[in-house]
């Protein structure tokens, strides 16, 4: 069930801050410039990377002159906008699920929900059909990757669609925005990407549209834009851009495709 963020009294459009709402003192008002808000707005916010998302959330409630924001957020309309933006930031904090699957109809996970453990673990019962079907749709299994277990949990038959199609630069956009993310928010840690087994729990839990800062081309916003569509929320979620995932959804005859019939009949 997705939690729905309490709205705060005397704001009809701010929630509360969402726990643990200290991260927003270390997050960027420049999170949010990925989301529809007017392109002078996203361009000052980029500018204002200094200032916190925490400041802008203040501003929000209530405006002043003496803000570095009152700039960039200078009138009605431009306020609604980051408010929205800013909320549907605020509600995946909120809906934070650090070990959970993203939860959407458009999502077919290649492998079944009753193969996984709460943990996201395979069951041990089911291992034996996944390493059947893994045979059967691959012409050498060892196309798969060693490291399977770390994305194909995470992989939707979308995801895979679009991996197939996607080219190297799109791809590598979004890999680059993950890496400058992590040396950001988590200093010293030598694990930049949510594939990895120790990447810093606190930054799995962020919003995708974190990511759009570190790269602003139309390329990088359109690409996370398409991810949202889809129904992944946060960075955890983009386990499914692991490189074993994206060499196996563009391998000839489509393996993973057999093997989410395999897995589903």
């Amino acid at each position: 069930m997705t939690h729905r963020p309490k709205v705060a009294r005397g704001a009809s459009a701010l929630p509360e801050l969402p726990e643990p709402w200290s991260i927003q003192l270390r997050l960027s008002c420049a999170s949010l410039c990925g989301y529809d808000i007017p392109p002078y707005v996203a361009r000052n916010l980029l500018d204002l990377r200094h200032v916190s998302l925490l400041e802008l959330y203040l501003y929000l409630q209530r405006p002043t002159g003496h803000s570095p924001l009152a700039t960039a957020i200078n009138t009605h309309h431009r306020r609604e906008r980051v408010t929205a933006a800013y909320c549907a930031f605020s509600g995946v904090l909120s809906a934070s699920r650090p070990v959970g699957r993203a939860h959407s109809k458009k999502l077919a996970w290649i492998i079944p929900e009753d193969y996984l453990s709460s943990g996201r673990r395979l069951r041990k019962s089911h291992i034996p059909k996944l390493i059947t079907g893994i045979v059967h749709a691959f012409d050498d299994p060892r196309h798969a990757g060693k490291d399977i277990v770390a994305w194909l949990p995470w992989l939707s038959l979308s995801m895979a669609n679009n991996l197939r199609r996607w080219r190297s630069p799109r791809i590598n956009a979004v890999r680059r925005t993950m890496f400058k993310l992590a040396a950001a928010l988590a200093a010293g840690t030598n694990s930049f990407y949510p594939w990895s087994s120790n990447y810093p729990k606190e930054l799995s839990q962020l919003p995708i549209y974190a990511l759009c800062q570190y790269e602003t081309s139309r390329l990088t916003v359109a690409t996370v834009r398409t991810l949202d569509h889809l129904g992944l929320t946060t960075i955890a979620d983009l386990r499914c851009l692991h490189p074993d995932a994206v060499t196996c959804a563009k391998l000839k005859g489509q393996p993973l495709l057999k093997l989410y019939r395999h897995l589903h009949t």
